[in-house]
């Protein structure tokens, strides 16, 4: 899926990381469906020591994730439609706080 947000971006000549440091991890299908990974906790952790404050995940992988880093947004995906929907939303105020958008299953 990374790939493919970097390909939209240079094509579509659109800024969609707007200065964040933005992680994303997942397959994608021919027809633009984003599928689970393995490891995704750990790639939550490692993003957000890299310096990441967004972090893209599949939706499919809902269910592995228990904790979000303090000051990371997660967004939860299934489509690369859904992806690119999260990069164009209002940028918010920065904070500290965790927040997370399409799993009902995170920190539980």
């Amino acid at each position: 899926m990374p790939f493919s947000i970097a390909l939209i971006e240079l094509l579509g000549n659109e800024d969609l990381l707007r200065g964040r440091h933005v992680a994303a991890t997942g397959t994608i299908s021919s027809d633009g469906k984003v599928g689970a990974i393995g490891g995704i906790a750990e790639k939550i952790t490692v993003a957000k020591r890299a310096g990441a404050s967004l972090f893209i995940a599949p939706r499919s992988n809902c269910a592995e994730i228990k904790i979000v880093p303090t000051g990371m947004k997660l967004v939860a995906v299934a489509t690369l439609s859904q992806a690119v929907a999260a990069l164009r939303a209002p940028l918010e105020v920065s904070s500290s706080r965790t927040t997370f958008n399409g799993c009902d299953t995170v920190g539980t």
